[in-house]
């Protein structure tokens, strides 16, 4: 309730009374005009906001993945043209090593001393690559054996022996011979003795320095002698990588 002048007497009266206690007078509501609430804010438009920003948002990812396809197939067309101009053009390829690599060498070394002489013997062995079968009583599998030696009191020799078998190669027949092939040249005949014990499996090939100079040019060397019974086998021989350092009486 708020009190209001009286629009005759000019007296205080209240506002809900209908006519004023003084002098009788009714009172005119509309005299009186309560203030003006003041209007509410528009209400917030959150829901197209949010609408709005989400639509922004797919845009800008579109773009962003529009570009990034854009982008690989430019990348993939550029590389694509580059590669043709390379094949097409001069084509420049990385340095690789074809070089194969260096044989395994076949060669065992051994130094030994010679007490009589007071000296070293030096050996240069390599056996056969393949392996022959004799018949009974020598029967199996055998390698040959191919050995450069110098010897302080025998001096050089060249030695070829078997495993087992005869060879038929006496000193007091006049020796014997033994058919050499260096790679794919012709065959040479090489005159060969027996030891001087008598054994039936090595022979000492004449020529040392000879054939150790065609050896030393060649890759393989086959050997053949008569065996007693047992035809003439061939021995082949890998003499690659021959080291002569190695070889060297030190």
């Amino acid at each position: 309730m708020a009190m209001i002048q009286c629009p005759e007497c000019k007296q205080q009266v209240s506002d809900q009374a209908p006519t004023c206690p003084n002098c009788g007078a009714p009172i005119a509501m509309r005299a009186y005009a309560p203030p003006t609430a003041p209007l509410p804010p528009p209400p917030k438009k959150t829901g197209c906001l949010k609408i709005g920003c989400i639509v922004l948002a797919v845009l800008v990812l579109i773009g962003l993945i529009g570009s990034l396809v854009f982008n690989g197939v430019s990348s993939s067309r550029t590389s694509s043209t580059s590669t043709s101009t390379v094949t097409f053009g001069t084509k420049t390829t990385p340095a690789t090593s074809t070089e194969p690599a260096a044989p395994e060498s076949k060669w065992t070394y051994n130094q030994t001393q010679d007490t009589m002489a007071k000296g070293t013997v030096s050996e240069a062995s390599v056996e056969s690559t393949n392996t022959v079968e004799f018949t009974f009583p020598y029967q199996g599998e055998q390698h040959g054996t191919l050995t450069l030696r110098t010897h302080p009191r025998y001096g050089k020799n060249l030695l070829f022996n078997i495993q087992k078998g005869q060879i038929p190669c006496h000193s007091f027949s006049g020796g014997c011979k033994a058919l050499v092939r260096f790679d794919d040249g012709q065959s040479i005949s090489y005159s060969a003795d027996g030891p001087e014990d008598n054994s039936t499996e090595t022979i000492f090939i004449r020529d040392y320095n000879g054939f150790v100079n065609r050896m030393l040019k060649a890759k393989s060397v086959k050997i053949s002698v008569n065996v007693y019974q047992q035809g003439s086998p061939v021995f082949e021989f890998d003499v690659r990588n021959f080291d002569p350092g190695k070889y060297k009486v030190k």
